[in-house]
């Protein structure tokens, strides 16, 4: 996996954030109700690294993610 900020090869699986230039790597919804945000109590760590990929916005309530902030703060 390369780390989209950096382009640095990442050579586990399911890091966290990439260590050249600590970009954290899990997405996950901005919504603190729903279950794929940290905040939550039922966060869902597995599903999220799995199959959140790139999405801009979460599959389970529609919110923004944390991917779509980063976007727009960078463009």
């Amino acid at each position: 996996m390369k780390c989209p900020n950096c382009n640095f090869v990442i050579e586990w699986e399911n890091p966290k954030s990439c260590p050249n230039c600590t970009f954290i790597l899990q997405n996950y919804c901005t919504n603190p109700e729903c279950r794929f945000n940290p905040e939550n109590d039922q966060f869902e760590d597995e599903y999220m690294n799995k199959n959140f990929n790139n999405f801009k916005y979460c599959p389970e309530c529609g919110e923004k993610t944390y991917y779509f902030e980063l976007l727009t703060e960078k463009y």
